[in-house]
């Protein structure tokens, strides 16, 4: 499956999971296409993966905007097929947080929208369901000194996360993914 996720990151996310030092749940918000999983599950396969989509927050983005969400939600479906350790769910990633009924989160991959307001939605949202030992991955926190529309993953973070008892863990930082580790 095509996307931006690189297998560099992927070994980041494979690394903060380790540091937590026993199987647990991870939860990635923004399938898109399938790539982020397929590589994160292939470095974690006892691991317990949930993605989460809605495929229908990416029109404002002009690099999502010409590829049909049915055409992308297809591809992660066939990316995903026959993996034991991953569950899809469609649906809003807000949503998902209000009804999570699957024990607390230790890693949260962020990978959906980027504006600062829905990004420090996401993350309080959350913040709450994950567990004493846990880090949070953000896609494309360390471009935001580069393209514009990532600004609003840096600024959410930098202002939400702390409080939450979050604190920088450039140790599991990768390209454009930036982590948090409490």
């Amino acid at each position: 499956p095509s996307g931006n996720f690189d297998r560099r990151e992927a070994q980041a996310v494979a690394a903060a999971a380790r540091s937590i030092g026993y199987l647990g749940t991870l939860v990635e918000l923004g399938t898109w296409r399938g790539r982020s999983t397929v590589l994160v599950s292939e470095l974690l396969p006892d691991w317990r993966i949930v993605t989460i989509d809605s495929y229908d927050d990416r029109a404002q983005d002009e690099e999502f905007a010409s590829i049909p969400m049915e055409s992308a939600r297809a591809a992660a479906a066939v990316a995903l097929a026959g993996r034991k350790n991953v569950t899809t769910v469609h649906a809003d990633v807000l949503e998902a947080a209000r009804k999570w009924a699957g024990g607390q989160v230790h890693i949260l991959l962020v990978d959906d929208d980027h504006t600062e307001a829905h990004v420090h939605e996401v993350l309080k949202s959350w913040a709450g369901l994950m567990a004493r030992r846990s880090v949070i991955c953000l896609h494309d926190l360390n471009e935001a000194g580069l393209y514009k529309r990532h600004v609003g993953v840096a600024l959410a973070a930098e202002q939400t996360l702390p409080t939450f008892g979050f604190r920088r863990a450039p140790e599991f930082d990768a390209l454009s993914l930036g982590s948090y580790r409490r």
